[in-house]
């Protein structure tokens, strides 16, 4: 059963994600990864959504919504979207303390804030840093799956292509590619002893090999939604 869990802040500094993210490779694939490279690109791709790690809630490393049902556990937080005005204005009028459209654009979108517990900011949660990798990089395989080969292949510059393809970000290709470019040369900075990795014992293998085969059952599904904020939060958030 899947239980709700606080919203609490997770920084997870980059020397902690590496070793983790090996380790999730190692599990799901059953070896670890041919390129070093390939660590690094989903290393800077989340240094470079979640501010190094400052900006992750429950090991959360994508910003992935929950759905009532889908048997993961959850939390609320505030955040933002941009939508269809007639969309917005729907959710905004169907909930009115939890749903406050704060920007109507020249384009007919408009900004709208979600509030807890309003579906719309209802997150996974996960219990330890762990869990969240092994989610999360299941989560890559099934969505993004053009652009997951050139992760594979350790390929930074294909990787942002691929996913500017698949529909991941709308900014221009050529500054997403230069910033995370220069997010896997951070990376690769990092001081981790790659041959000296631990290996994880049988009991946790079973654990996480649990997480994929949750995800794995929604594979029939709709893809879970990632969120990127329309704007960003301040101290002046709008008041529910």
């Amino acid at each position: 059963m899947a239980d709700k869990l606080p919203a609490v802040k997770t920084p997870i500094a980059t020397v902690e994600l590496i070793p983790a993210l090996w380790n999730a490779w190692n599990t799901f694939f059953g070896a670890p990864p041919a390129h070093r490279e390939s660590i690094w690109i989903l290393t800077a791709q989340w240094g470079l959504e979640t501010g190094w790690g400052k900006a992750c809630y429950q090991y959360n490393l994508g910003n992935v919504k929950s759905v009532e049902g889908d048997g993961h556990d959850y939390q609320y937080y505030t955040c933002n979207e941009i939508l269809p005005l007639a969309q917005a204005q729907r959710y905004a009028t169907k909930s009115p303390a939890t749903a406050k459209i704060t920007t109507v654009r020249s384009d007919g979108k408009a900004v709208i804030w979600f509030y807890p517990e309003h579906p719309g900011c209802r997150f996974r949660a996960h219990k330890s840093l762990d869990e969240g990798v092994m989610d999360h990089l299941r989560l890559l395989v099934r969505r993004f799956d053009r652009a997951w080969p050139e992760i594979v292949e350790g390929d930074v510059t294909g990787y942002a292509h691929a996913l500017r393809q698949q529909g991941y970000y709308t900014a221009d290709e050529a500054s997403y590619t230069k910033t995370l470019q220069g997010c896997v040369k951070i990376a690769a900075k990092a001081e981790v002893d790659y041959d000296s990795l631990p290996f994880l014992g049988q009991t946790e293998k079973d654990r996480l090999k649990g997480v994929i085969a949750l995800t794995a059952s929604q594979m029939t599904g709709p893809a879970p939604q990632v969120h990127e904020n329309a704007e960003e939060p301040d101290d002046e958030l709008p008041q529910v």
